[in-house]
């Protein structure tokens, strides 16, 4: 009844079409939710997966949306990495995490030690004033129980968007971006997570950066993927 007032007083508005909702709907309105192009599928038909194949092994792939241009996945990723706020992040994290049990996937999540958000620069960090890699991060942690480790890896450069490079030219441009901080008794399996993967070189080099320094395994999480990269 108190959350019932408290709408009626600070209405609530959908993530994606920024209607109204009732409270009880928390951030996303039953036709958005209903609309969004969910991409979890099982070990093997993930098309997240082929990125990878032949780049750097990796475990277990998961995407929770489709990502396309004009699509609903994309509005949403726009409010998470600039809405201003961590909490949709944490949000769709933890929507993404407990997908992730509702798939029966439990015993693979079983076998990871931690999960790693893909890191900000210090300078991008202080003007966007959070990383949402790491809200979404700590969001799933919530839902799946793994602890987030934030003093792992480091962004060492500081470069503009990527968003209009091709997978050569972000490769070449994300070279030496990205160092361990931490480089004893790193866990043994990891899951690497950011908001979305279009190429995938950012999260292959963060891998193979990893596994350099005795990390043996690497998964992989994100909130969605360019499906016009496949």
């Amino acid at each position: 009844m108190f959350r019932d007032l408290l709408g009626l007083i600070y209405p609530t508005s959908c993530l994606v079409c920024e209607q109204r909702i009732p409270p009880r709907r928390e951030k996303l309105c039953v036709r958005c939710e209903a609309e969004l192009p969910f991409g979890i599928y099982p070990h093997g038909e993930q098309p997240l997966e082929q990125v990878f194949w032949g780049r750097v092994e990796v475990r277990y792939c998961w995407a929770w949306l489709r990502f396309r241009k004009g699509n609903l996945a994309r509005t949403l990723l726009h409010r998470v990495k600039y809405g201003g706020s961590r909490r949709i992040g944490r949000y769709m994290g933890m929507r993404f995490g407990h997908d992730l049990l509702r798939s029966n996937f439990e015993r693979s999540l079983n076998e990871i030690d931690c999960i790693v958000p893909i890191p900000l620069h210090p300078k991008k960090l202080q003007k966007r004033g959070f990383n949402q890699a790491e809200a979404i991060a700590k969001g799933m942690s919530t839902a799946l129980s793994i602890p987030v480790r934030s003093d792992i890896l480091k962004r060492k450069t500081h470069k503009g968007s990527l968003t209009a490079l091709g997978r050569m030219d972000r490769w070449d441009s994300i070279q030496d971006n990205y160092d361990v901080e931490k480089k004893e008794d790193l866990p043994k399996h990891i899951m690497i997570v950011d908001d979305v993967v279009t190429t995938g070189a950012t999260i292959e080099s963060c891998a193979a950066l990893l596994k350099e320094n005795g990390v043996t395994t690497i998964s992989v999480a994100t909130l969605a993927y360019a499906e016009k990269q496949f």
